[in-house]
């Protein structure tokens, strides 16, 4: 359903986020990075998308790249 959706309104920030999430859930975090900046493409200053991307590069080790997003997060 989120691909649909999607698909139907490109560059949605909150559906690609969404989506992002639950790709990561299903443990696909390369494709769940992607929609993240997707997201932020399409709207840089989307505070979940960028916390979210945070939640997942924290998850992959990723330690750094997550500090950067939180930082980018609470300066808006």
């Amino acid at each position: 359903v989120l691909n649909r959706a999607v698909a139907s309104i490109a560059g949605n920030p909150l559906l690609l986020n969404n989506r992002a999430m639950h790709l990561n859930a299903m443990g696909r975090r390369r494709d769940a990075l992607n929609d993240f900046g997707a997201a932020l493409r399409a709207d840089p200053n989307y505070v979940p998308a960028l916390t979210n991307r945070a939640y997942v590069q924290l998850q992959g080790g990723a330690a750094a790249a997550a500090e950067t997003d939180l930082s980018a997060a609470i300066a808006l």
